[in-house]
């Protein structure tokens, strides 16, 4: 249970996202438009949030 707690605390903290946000600029700069749909999906089922900006960046990453 401990661990549970501070999972979601970590999730729904700033951290989490600053750390996402540097790894989806990652996959963009690689054009990894797959792989940040995969983090899309994953941040979505983890938080229950949606973060739309990541939708956003697949396409930059496919060069749209």
């Amino acid at each position: 249970m401990p661990y549970n707690l501070a999972l979601h605390a970590f999730v729904q903290g700033f951290e989490f996202e600053q750390t996402v946000l540097f790894l989806v600029k990652a996959l963009v700069e690689l054009k990894e438009g797959d792989a940040i749909m995969g983090v899309y999906n994953w941040c979505k089922e983890l938080t229950g949030k949606k973060f739309l900006w990541i939708k956003a960046l697949v396409e930059k990453a496919a060069g749209k």
